[in-house]
């Protein structure tokens, strides 16, 4: 798409926190989505029709994702560094299923708003996801 930024996002338009508070930085980033819902609903539509062979999206969207697995997988390669998660984690599968639940749960607020807290869903598996990358309960 013309006009838009490579690799961009909410997520590093700003100094992010440093390591594992970077994950719980997400949770608030996902709680700012919940106060607009048409910025949520436009990239979740585009970001699926893109998947089609010829769209004009494609390339977008394919960067978008590389560049928030690497921003993801940044924060926990700092955590590693920081001593903050096990040795054995794989950065970069985790990073793809942080983002994979992000994304799955804005299609399911959209379509539930009443019956999908996507805030604490999040929350719910970022805690699930630190306790198993540090071995310790959050």
């Amino acid at each position: 798409m013309r006009g838009v930024p490579r690799h961009r996002s909410d997520l590093d338009l700003h100094e992010r926190p440093r390591g594992l508070a970077f994950l719980r930085h997400l949770v608030d980033t996902v709680r700012h989505n919940t106060e607009r819902e048409g910025i949520v609903r436009l990239y979740s539509v585009l970001s699926a029709e893109s998947v089609t062979e010829g769209h004009p999206a494609q390339e977008y969207f394919r960067d978008r994702y590389a560049g928030l697995r690497a921003l993801v997988t940044e924060a926990l390669a700092e955590a590693s560094v920081l001593g903050e998660t096990r040795p054995d984690l794989n950065l970069e599968e985790s990073a793809t299923a942080i983002i994979a639940v992000m994304d799955g749960l804005q299609i399911q607020w959209l379509l539930a708003p009443d019956s999908v807290d996507m805030t604490a869903a999040t929350d719910r598996v970022i805690n699930a996801l630190l306790a198993d990358i540090t071995g310790k309960s959050t």
